[in-house]
């Protein structure tokens, strides 16, 4: 098993060649009702914090958006993943934090060994951090989750500017 570092560090290469990747256009984000949107919240072991006060941020930019949280995701509808990891390391806390849009959509006509629907990924460059935390330990870790929470609301809300451009136009 990798250490947390060593994976953090792999998922943010991963992360920076999947940003050199072709981007997916605003258009795989339009929606039929784009007042709700399926969102995830997903926060690793080790980073500070619970996992429902970083939702809570991610629904604030929600609100502030008018945007409502749906509930349930169906296959072929537009989804935003937060993803947080964090690794503590002697010189601080290591963090990357990904926004991205998924979508599935079918494939009309598959081949016997195809699937019936393919994946669209859109992630702009400024909906991702990776960075670190100097001199982390257990007296500041609030002031380290405020930084997390901080960098998590920017990326959120970066992505969401992207989703209000393509369905309600510039």
């Amino acid at each position: 098993m990798l250490k947390p570092l060593l994976a953090v560090l792999v998922y943010a290469a991963a992360l920076t060649a999947a940003g050199q990747e072709k981007q997916a256009s605003l258009e795989y984000l339009k929606k039929n009702d784009p007042d709700s949107l399926n969102v995830v919240v997903f926060v690793e072991d080790g980073c500070p914090g619970t996992q429902r006060s970083y939702e809570r941020v991610v629904e604030g930019e929600l609100l502030r958006a008018r945007i409502k949280r749906q509930p349930t995701w169906s296959i072929y509808e537009v989804r935003l993943m937060t993803h947080m990891q964090c690794a503590a390391q002697k010189t601080g806390l290591v963090f990357l934090i990904a926004v991205d849009f998924f979508a599935t959509y079918p494939v009309l006509d598959p081949a016997p060994d195809e699937s019936d629907y393919y994946i669209v990924r859109y992630r702009d460059r400024s909906n991702s951090f990776f960075g670190a935390f100097t001199g982390y330990n257990d007296s500041n870790s609030v002031e380290a989750e405020g930084m997390l929470k901080t960098s998590l609301r920017d990326a959120v809300t970066d992505a969401l500017t992207d989703y209000l451009k393509a369905n309600f136009g510039e």
